[in-house]
Order: C-alpha cells, then sequence, then structure tokens
C-alpha cells in the first residue's frame, strides 16, 4: 500500500463555491480506497489559488518517505502557471494524483495539457476579479465616493523585517524569484527592500548566512 497526503483548498472565488472541504475529501478518500492508498495527512487551506498558501508550502516540506500526494484537482494546488514550473519541481520525485487518476508532469504532451489547464484557470480567476472590479467601479461612479475618502484601487505590498525573516530561513529558497514568490511580492519590490535594508542587493547565501548569525547569537 502506498502512503499519500492529501490537500484540500477552499477558495472565496466564485468558480470554487461548490468546491468545499467536504466535496474534496469524500472525493479523494473514495480514490484512495479504490486504488490501495492510506492517507497518511491531510494539509488544508483557504485562500486564492494565484498564491502558494501556507498548508501546501508545510506539505513541500514534508515529503520525505511519502509516495505521493492526492489532490481533488490540479487547480486546488494552484491557478499560477508561474507556480505550477515550481510545484512541478518541488513534487517530481513523488506522485500526484486527481480523481481521474495520475497527473502527467513529465511527457511533453502532459506539460502541455497541465500548463493550458492552469493558464485556463487562471483565465477564470483573472475573469471574475475583473467582474467585480467593474461592478465597484460602477457603483462608485453611481453612487460616487463618500466624503472625505479617497477611493483607493490597491497599493504594492511591503515586506516586513520579520516576514523576510522568516521566509530567507527555508532550505527551498535558492533563488530570488523564488523568494519573491514566497514574500507575494515582485522581484521589483524585494529588490527595493534589500537596498533599503542593506544599501546593496545580496546574494541569497549571504542572505542565509546573516540570519544564520543572527540566530546562533540569540542562543548564546
Amino acid at each position: 500500500m502506498k502512503h499519500f497526503f492529501a490537500y484540500y483548498r477552499v477558495s472565496t472565488e466564485k468558480q470554487d463555491k461548490n468546491l468545499t472541504y467536504e466535496v474534496q475529501q469524500d472525493s479523494v478518500k473514495n480514490y484512495a480506497e479504490n486504488n490501495n492508498i492510506e492517507i497518511i495527512k491531510e494539509f488544508k487551506d483557504q485562500g486564492s489559488g494565484k498564491h502558494i498558501n501556507d498548508q501546501l508550502l508545510l506539505m513541500l516540506t514534508q515529503l520525505d518517505g511519502i509516495n505521493g500526494i492526492l489532490v481533488y484537482d490540479q487547480s486546488r494546488l494552484t491557478r499560477n502557471p508561474t507556480h505550477l514550473e515550481f510545484l512541478r519541481d518541488r513534487l517530481k520525485k513523488v506522485e500526484v494524483h486527481n480523481n481521474y487518476g495520475p497527473v502527467d508532469w513529465e511527457t511533453p504532451e502532459g506539460i502541455l495539457t497541465s500548463g493550458i489547464q492552469t493558464e485556463t484557470d487562471q483565465y477564470h480567476r483573472l475573469k471574475t476579479s475583473q467582474r467585480t472590479k467593474d461592478a465597484y467601479k460602477k457603483n462608485i461612479k453611481m453612487d460616487g465616493p463618500k466624503p472625505g475618502k479617497k477611493t483607493k484601487w490597491g497599493r504594492p505590498k511591503k515586506i516586513s523585517d520579520s516576514k523576510f525573516n522568516s521566509v530567507i530561513k527555508k532550505d527551498f529558497i535558492t533563488n530570488k524569484k523564488v523568494l519573491a514568490m514566497y514574500l507575494e511580492v515582485s522581484r521589483k519590490t524585494l529588490y527595493e527592500y534589500l537596498k533599503n535594508r542593506y544599501n546593496t542587493i545580496p546574494s541569497i547565501s549571504f542572505l542565509k548566512a546573516q540570519q544564520n548569525d543572527i540566530h546562533n547569537s540569540n542562543k548564546l
């Protein structure tokens, strides 16, 4: 019998409203029973598929000795094409199954199919987001902004020192692209943060070594 993790994600996105934890769990467990798979641990996230969510990240650090992971479908892992490439790399040593069977992330045909699916998932996510923004803008035009308040459409995320210090210590942070992804900011924002904090853009090895020095000094 193979040992698998099960991963579930629910989202506030409208296209996911019927994929509750219970729906995903029932389907995944039924698949496991019919395919001689034992689910030894379950991970549950609540958040958008455009991010690498916390429990997914945790699961990726605990794959040693595991044969594979089970998900309801690929969109539970990600709706972001950039993250799909990262997940393929992180999960290449284990099997990935959904309700229909093993997921093919190795052959050219499988990579093409999974890429098209994720691009389609992202398209629907972006369309849903755009409809929400359009409706909001329409209401603002009809009713007008509230007196004394400026309408804001969002701003770039900032990086806190505490979050940066926590993320940079992770073993899988091997370059600035991955670091920016886990901080959920653009590389431009990351570079600006590094310049403000270090007056330069240090290498990943330097940043990790500095955090290790701080950690060791705190132990003394």
